[in-house]
């Protein structure tokens, strides 16, 4: 797990084959114009997703994990706990859904506070439990970008 603020995204670039991908378009200036939903990037390899919500309790959201995809989730504009885990220390608590390309998990981790500009990577190893509030429910705008990892 990776956690930055996307001015220093360069370090990061060259992670894996395509992560350079990711962060030209994280480093686009229409966030808040781009529409919601899905946006190909690279074909099947790297595509973005963009979503707006409320978050809620951190209690009430849940812990998941990818395969295929690493995410690097990015905070526009809100504030939002995300919670994660080493996935050795989790329990998975439904099968594998190979479409969708996730686990869910119980168990118990840490959080991070994430701000407008900052970004989490989470690779297959790591659980997380995006959603969470600080404090009072916010609405927040986020783009995750999937990085498909083999």
């Amino acid at each position: 797990m990776v956690v930055d603020h996307l001015s220093r995204a360069d370090v990061y670039r060259s992670v894996t084959k395509n992560m350079h991908h990711a962060f030209e378009f994280l480093n686009r200036e229409d966030h808040v114009k781009l529409a919601l939903g899905k946006h190909p990037i690279a074909g099947d390899e790297v595509y973005a997703m963009v979503q707006e919500y409320r978050t809620n309790g951190s209690e009430q959201g849940k812990w998941e994990a990818h395969r295929k995809y690493l995410d690097v989730q990015y905070i526009v504009s809100g504030v939002e706990r995300m919670g994660y885990a080493y996935i050795e220390m989790m329990q998975v608590s439904s099968e594998y859904d190979e479409v969708n390309d996730y686990l869910l998990f119980t168990g118990h981790g840490n959080d991070l506070i994430m701000t407008p500009g900052t970004f989490a990577i989470f690779w297959p190893q790591d659980v997380h439990r995006p959603m969470g509030s600080v404090g009072q429910p916010l609405n927040v705008r986020k783009i995750v970008v999937k990085v498909r990892v083999d």
